[in-house]
């Protein structure tokens, strides 16, 4: 069992809280471990105070990343042998209502190696830190882009 968690991603750290909850609801508590956490007298351990501090750093990237898909919402994708992949948009897709269906586009993220697809609204469709890319062969205003990957 792994006990050291501070290396995982905090989409990892929210699957494990949520898992916490989980057995929180449906078990008794009687007690804390002694180990990693708390010690012998149940008082916090220094690396559970880290632990505490990156929950909290996560929560800022959480909301950043909300604020983030509000502007560039994800795409729809699908994929299948025969044609290939397909982006599209809707006025829902990425799980983001809004009044606008917006076209697909890669958006390059530094750090990341791959873009990913987002909705841009087209018209208000200006990016001055050149990290939005048009797909090949798909037209300004299309809404949705085929193409083999």
């Amino acid at each position: 069992m792994k006990d050291h968690v501070l290396d995982l991603s905090c989409n990892d750290l929210s699957t494990l809280l949520n898992w916490r909850q989980t057995y929180r609801k449906k078990y008794k508590f009687v007690g804390f471990l002694n180990g990693r956490y708390y010690d012998e007298h149940g008082t916090e351990t220094n690396y559970l105070k880290q632990f505490k501090s990156k929950l909290k750093e996560c929560k800022v990237e959480k909301m950043n990343q909300d604020k983030e898909n509000l502007k560039y919402p994800p795409c729809n994708i699908a994929w299948n042998e025969e044609e290939g992949s397909r982006v599209w948009c809707t006025k829902t897709s990425g799980g983001i209502a809004r009044n606008w269906v917006g076209v697909p586009r890669q958006l390059f993220t530094p750090g990341e190696e791959k873009p990913h697809c987002v909705c841009v609204n087209y018209d208000m469709e200006s990016d001055s830190t050149n990290l939005l890319k048009k797909y090949p062969d798909c037209p300004d205003t299309a809404t949705m882009c085929k193409f083999n990957t």
